[in-house]
């Protein structure tokens, strides 16, 4: 009876689980950072078979108990890494950005105007002097001796600013000139048109402004325009009609009178500007402007006559349409 206190001994070890626990440590990086998690898992117990003999008297017997036995901790780090894409697009969006925002401030903002303008114009050199008189007599061209502007205020004329610094910049305009012929006419005492001059086409100037402390910012400009010349010419005249009486009296046809028919080619010529202005800062992006510009640009023209579709004659002849321009303009600075 001595071997009980053994055996008691043993099912109260075997009562007694003792529980040890295996520490994990892992990495798990957030975006842009890694911090370190640390968490703990319960291992599972791992029993074994103990045998114990007992010796009674007279008797010996076996008693099979069974013992947890602990389990060895391991420690495990996980160093994983947390997929970065979404971090590395935001950050690479972030650069374009940032790379977008220093060229507008850089290049754009506050350098770059695109607007539109009006203007009443008047042509400096519009009479030649020599009304009713004929090719060779002074007039411009054939029995045409005045050129009478026609003004046109739609504002339609574009034009776009860019200033390297805040002295010197360049313009890229859209320019045009319209006029109307004055001519006379044997066995007509009236004066007539024979048609409609248009020279229009783009220029180029350098501007150079002063800022002031104030919204208005005075400028001048030196440029070229690079004109075409059109000719319009009247239904009357180039139906070959010698006046709008008699074409008005036949009826306005659309034939040609007797066979004959007429034309004027104008050519193409570059012309010089020369300007001054001043814009007014309406709000921080919206501009008034207000200008004046001189244009020297003369047009040379051929006159052709038809007989029966063949060339009989030609004269040669210029159309002065030097003039001065006063516009008004809105422009939006970006």
């Amino acid at each position: 009876m001595k071997t009980l206190p053994l055996v008691f001994s043993i099912l109260l070890l075997s009562s007694a689980q003792t529980t040890f626990a295996s520490e994990t440590t892992a990495t798990a990086p957030a975006p842009m950072q890694a911090t370190e998690v640390t968490t703990t898992t319960t291992a599972p117990i791992q029993t074994a078979e103990v045998t114990a003999t007992v010796t009674a008297p007279e008797q010996t017997a076996e008693v099979t108990a069974t013992v947890p036995v602990p389990m060895q901790t391991a420690e495990v780090t996980a160093n994983e890494k947390a997929p970065m894409k979404h971090c590395t697009d935001k950050h690479v969006d972030s650069e374009n950005d940032q790379e977008a925002v220093t060229f507008f401030d850089k290049y754009i903002s506050g350098k770059l105007q695109i607007g539109t303008r009006t203007g009443f114009r008047v042509l400096t050199d519009s009479d030649s002097g020599h009304k009713g008189g004929r090719k060779g007599s002074g007039t411009f061209l054939g029995t045409i001796y005045a050129v009478d502007e026609t003004q046109d205020f739609v504002p339609k004329f574009l034009f776009a600013k860019y200033f390297f610094n805040k002295y010197i910049g360049v313009e890229l305009a859209y320019d045009s000139i319209q006029g109307k012929t004055q001519a006379t006419s044997i066995g007509y005492s009236g004066i007539k048109s024979d048609g409609d001059i248009t020279v229009s086409g783009p220029t180029i100037s350098l501007l150079a402004q002063l800022p002031t402390s104030t919204n208005f910012t005075p400028y001048a400009s030196f440029g070229l325009g690079f004109y075409s010349g059109d000719f319009d010419a009247a239904n009357h005249w180039g139906l070959g009609y010698s006046d709008p009486s008699v074409y008005d009296a036949l009826g306005q046809p659309s034939s040609l009178y007797h066979g004959k028919s007429r034309e004027i080619i104008l050519d193409d010529r570059v012309g010089l500007t020369l300007g001054l202005g001043c814009s007014y800062a309406v709000t921080s992006n919206w501009l008034l402007d207000l200008s004046m510009q001189y244009t020297a640009v003369d047009v040379d023209g051929t006159f052709n006559g038809y007989q029966d579709g063949e060339l009989v004659l030609v004269q040669e002849g210029h159309f002065p349409m030097d003039n001065l321009a006063f516009r008004l303009g809105l422009a939006y600075q970006f």
